[in-house]
């Protein structure tokens, strides 16, 4: 974006280093090449776009290019909800979503980690953590642009799992997710897990409301549905 520096260093047949700043246009021009424009773009396609327009005027292999964003914009945004500290915010713009989040001292614990909404330009975007965790290729924007709003509400589905699973504690479930799902973000059933039964108890106001067993079987080898108690 407006005000990103970027450094080129080139060094194969031609040898030379470029500075420039990202200008109002969203471009920089080096010198002997036409405008090569940056702005919107992530550093991979940056780097592509800067690698294809100069490859016509300096002589290069593709892996004796180098271009880094030398000194980052900074990037003012709002965080309201369950965190630690709800403001404004000022950082690098090279910053993730998750990043301001953690400047803002995270999600409190009755925040929600699968429902974070991201507000830019009208368009909401939820962020799962999850998902991030699981996989962090995935496609969603995690950047952060100027004049963004984080918003984390308050987590709507939490279940405790305890006993013979890898990673017992709380876990927050989204719609759709089952037993199976919670069982996964445990880590999966330790080695001395008794696959046949799990009890689910459902509290409200502190009290047990629901009891009940539940073929623990059925939810990896038979119908999901004898896995909806969670």
């Amino acid at each position: 974006g407006e005000g990103d520096e970027v450094h080129i260093s080139i060094f194969g047949s031609s040898q030379t280093e470029i500075h420039q700043r990202i200008g109002s246009d969203g471009s920089i021009q080096p010198a002997g090449s036409t405008k090569i424009f940056l702005k919107g773009m992530t550093l991979a396609q940056g780097r592509t776009a800067i690698q294809n327009k100069l490859a016509q005027h300096f002589s290069f292999r593709a892996d004796q290019i180098a271009v880094t964003i030398s000194t980052a914009r900074t990037v003012s945004l709002s965080i309201y909800g369950e965190v630690g500290v709800q403001g404004g915010f000022t950082l690098s713009a090279l910053n993730t979503a998750f990043n301001a989040l953690a400047a803002a001292g995270g999600p409190t614990a009755m925040g929600s980690v699968r429902n974070i909404q991201l507000s830019r330009g009208g368009k909401v975007t939820r962020l799962d953590i999850y998902q991030f965790m699981k996989n962090p290729t995935i496609g969603t924007p995690y950047d952060i642009q100027n004049g963004d709003v984080l918003f984390v509400p308050v987590a709507q589905k939490v279940v405790t799992i305890e006993g013979a699973v890898n990673r017992p504690m709380r876990y927050e479930l989204v719609d759709g997710e089952t037993l199976r799902d919670l069982i996964a973000y445990a880590g999966g059933l330790a080695a001395d897990a008794f696959p046949d039964f799990v009890q689910v108890e459902r509290h409200e106001n502190g009290e047990s409301i629901d009891r009940k067993r539940v073929r623990l079987r059925a939810c990896f080898y038979e119908s999901v549905i004898n896995c909806n108690h969670s």
